[in-house]
């Protein structure tokens, strides 16, 4: 099988991804700064932001996944998002062009949307709006990625929603929050989102590797429906047998203690209490429709939430990471 590198493959889904290919029969080659554990890979040590340390990583690849990103926190400045996010996705472009990489997967996020207005599934050509300077710099990615590998690199652009597994540092935090009946909501959660197994998604990535007719196109990987924030952290409560969460502060309130906080002067590394992300998270609709991936790829979500949920927490209480 040919030789396919990822990017970002210590983290939550280029692991995942990693595993997946290797499985498939892939030659995988990691490129990143630290190693991935636990993964039968070639791994390239290599910053994405310093474009001379990347070349040899490349050498008889045929595919590139790019998973590295930076994610947070939001009180990063945007010059720092930029330098990995844009910058970093450049040089990883200009690098599988030079060295004649027939198939680029660019992972980005329906994030770059900033949300739908009306809980209306958006398909991948709905005006992208990015509220956040990780979503403005991913959708800033989008643009470089294109203009750096030009014609001759297929391009797939995978757009995920939030992805949920027992690897993500995010998922742990909110399912210890739940079940610790720490949880506190910020107004009424009314928005719907559509979480996606990671499972669901390697398998929508995978199909982007693969089906010659997906170059140049967008495709948007999501759950399989769309249901309340409020829904989703009940969906916790009920896999970890806890009660679900009800203590609210209301938006105004929320808001204004997340614009006194972002006031502050940044600090590297610093993580605010609130902040406009984490009352996006109870506040934006992100629905988005995957008919074209349905159609051109053959690909349909498997995992309902719940049951995805109920899964996640078995390994959680497995590792000792939830009691």
């Amino acid at each position: 099988m040919p030789a396919v590198l990822v990017t970002g493959a210590s983290g939550f889904i280029g692991r995942q991804l990693c595993l997946a290919l290797h499985a498939r029969g892939h030659l995988v080659r990691a490129l990143g700064r630290n190693r991935p554990d636990g993964i039968d890979c070639e791994f390239v040590p290599g910053d994405i932001s310093d474009g001379k340390s990347l070349g040899s990583a490349f050498r008889g690849v045929d595919t590139v996944f790019h998973s590295a990103a930076l994610l947070g926190p939001p009180s990063q400045p945007l010059a720092e998002f930029r330098r990995v996010n844009v910058d970093g996705t450049r040089n990883v472009a200009v690098a599988a062009r030079a060295a004649g990489v027939r198939r680029f997967v660019h992972i980005s996020t329906v994030a770059v949307t900033g949300g739908v207005p009306d809980a209306q599934p958006a398909g991948e050509d709905f005006p992208p709006r990015p509220r956040s300077r990780y979503a403005i710099t991913k959708w800033e990615a989008e643009a470089a990625v294109r203009d750096a590998l030009g014609p001759s690199v297929s391009l797939v652009t995978a757009r995920p929603g939030w992805v949920y597994g027992a690897g993500s540092a995010s998922t742990i935090k909110l399912m210890q929050l739940i079940a610790r009946r720490r949880m506190v909501l910020v107004g009424a959660a009314s928005n719907f989102v559509q979480p996606i197994a990671v499972d669901d998604l390697v398998e929508g990535l995978l199909a982007c590797q693969s089906i010659e007719a997906a170059s140049g196109r967008t495709y948007n990987f999501v759950g399989p429906r769309p249901f309340t924030t409020q829904a989703l952290c009940d969906a916790i409560a009920a896999a970890a047998g806890a009660p679900a969460p009800r203590i609210r502060i209301p938006l105004l309130v929320a808001r204004a203690a997340a614009a006194f906080f972002e006031a502050l002067p940044s600090k590297p590394g610093r993580k605010l209490p609130i902040d406009s992300a984490k009352i996006d998270f109870f506040r934006v609709h992100q629905v988005h429709s995957t008919r074209r991936a349905e159609a051109e790829l053959g690909w349909l979500p498997k995992t309902q939430f719940l049951d995805g949920a109920a899964a996640v927490v078995q390994e959680l209480r497995a590792s000792g990471l939830l009691a």
